[in-house]
């Protein structure tokens, strides 16, 4: 379970190539342009994103789901 929530909010972040790239760009169409053409520098920022934030929301989301905490 706490691996897939991991990879869910790692899927979701706002940077290419990942998929909450497109969610807000649908939302956003004009502001985005520039952003979606970052492509593998949004994969690099979209990793050092995750390495240092996600951890405790996913922590966080894994005490809510399952009621324990994974570490």
């Amino acid at each position: 379970v706490f691996v897939n929530i991991l990879l869910c909010l790692f899927n979701l972040l706002p940077f290419p190539p990942f998929d909450g790239s497109k969610i807000v760009y649908d939302l956003f169409p004009k502001q985005w342009t520039g952003i979606m053409r970052m492509g593998i520098f949004g994969l690099f920022l979209g990793i050092f994103v995750a390495y240092f934030f996600l951890g405790p929301l996913t922590n966080l989301l894994f005490k809510l789901i399952v009621g324990g905490s994974y570490f």
